[in-house]
C-alpha cells in the first residue's frame, strides 16, 4: 500500500489550512508533528475522507480519495476523542462495532482482535471499568475490525501513564510491519521511539519530511547546557528558549536552544524534541 499526496490544498474561505502538500507514505510507522494550527487535523481528516480537499490529488495505490466507499474499506481511524457506551462490556462493544462495520461478529474473530491488543482477559469488563490506556487499545481493536491496510491515529497516548504509553507504542509498531501507520502526536518521544520517518508541519505546509534520525541531526550546534547562578536565571530565560531547568544548590543547570554558543555553555546531543524546537524557532 502506498499513499500519494500531490499538491494538496485546503481552504476555508480566505484561510489556507493546507498549502501544496506533497508526500508519499508507504508501509511502516510515520510520525506527524506540528504545533496547534499547523494543519495536522485537517490533513488527517482529508486522508480519512471526512473533509473534502480544495485541490490536489490523493490516491491509495490507484484509488482516488473521491471514492469514499472504497477508501474507507482501506482505513482504520482512531481519533483523539471517541465515545463508547459505558455500561456495555468489551465483548459487547466489539460485537456492536462489528455490526456497524457490516461484518458478522463471531467469538473467534472478536477474541483474536482482543488478543492482538492484549485485552482478551478483559472482555467481560464494562467500558466504565477500563483505564484510559485500555480504552485506547480497544479503540485500535475496533479500528482493525475490517483489517485495514492503513491505520491513522491522533494523539493516542495523550493522558496515558508511562507504562501504558510504552505498551501502546509497541502495539502500533507491531501493526506497522505490514500496514501504513500514521501517528499524529505532540509527544516527540513517542515518534522518536517508534517511527522511522517523520513529517513536520508548520503553518499549513510541510517543513520537513524524511528520516527521524536525519531530522535529529538538524538540532546539532543548537542545544546547549548552561550552568547559571539563580540570580541570573530570569535574565537568561529572557534571552534564550529554556528547555529544562535543574536546580543544583545555589546554581541551576539549563538546557537551552540557541543558534550561537552562549558564553559558558557546552554543546549536548539533541533529542527529537530539541530539533523540533529549533525548527519551530526559525523565522520567528
Amino acid at each position: 500500500m502506498k499513499i500519494c499526496i500531490e499538491a494538496l490544498t485546503k481552504r476555508y474561505g480566505d484561510l489556507e489550512a493546507l498549502k501544496n502538500i506533497n508526500l508519499k507514505l508507504e508501509e511502516g510507522m510515520h510520525g506527524l508533528l506540528g504545533p496547534n494550527g499547523a494543519g495536522k487535523t485537517t490533513f488527517m481528516r482529508i486522508l480519512t475522507t471526512l473533509v473534502p480537499k480544495t485541490s490536489g490529488k490523493v490516491t491509495y495505490d490507484d484509488i482516488g480519495i473521491s471514492d469514499k466507499k472504497a477508501i474507507r474499506k482501506l482505513i482504520g481511524y482512531l481519533p483523539q476523542e471517541f465515545s463508547l457506551y459505558p455500561n456495555m462490556t468489551v465483548y459487547e462493544t466489539m460485537s456492536y462495532f462489528f455490526l456497524l462495520s457490516n461484518c458478522k461478529p463471531t467469538s473467534s474473530k472478536i477474541t483474536a482482535l482482543l488478543k492482538e491488543v492484549h485485552l482478551e482477559s478483559c472482555k467481560r469488563l464494562k467500558i466504565k471499568a477500563l483505564s484510559g490506556g485500555m480504552k485506547r487499545r480497544l479503540g485500535i481493536a475496533i479500528a482493525l475490525i475490517h483489517n485495514p491496510k492503513v491505520l491513522i491515529v491522533d494523539e493516542p497516548t495523550a493522558g496515558l501513564d508511562p507504562e501504558e504509553r510504552i505498551r501502546f507504542r509497541n502495539l502500533l509498531t507491531h501493526f506497522g510491519r505490514d500496514k501504513v501507520v500514521i501517528l499524529s502526536t505532540h509527544i516527540a518521544e513517542d515518534i522518536a521511539l517508534s517511527c522511522h520517518s517523520l513529517t513536520v508541519m508548520k503553518k499549513g505546509h510541510v517543513a520537513y519530511n524524511g528520516k527521524v534520525s536525519d531530522f535529529i541531526k538538524k538540532g546539532r550546534h543548537c542545544v546547549w547546557k548552561l550552568p547559571v547562578k539563580l540570580d541570573d536565571l530570569d535574565h537568561i530565560k529572557k534571552r534564550y528558549t529554556v528547555i529544562s531547568t535543574v536546580l543544583e544548590g545555589e546554581k541551576a543547570s539549563l538546557k537551552i536552544i540557541s543558534r550561537t554558543q552562549p558564553d559558558g555553555a557546552a554543546p549536548i546531543n539533541p533529542t527529537l524534541e530539541d530539533a523540533y524546537m529549533c525548527m519551530m524557532q526559525e523565522g520567528e
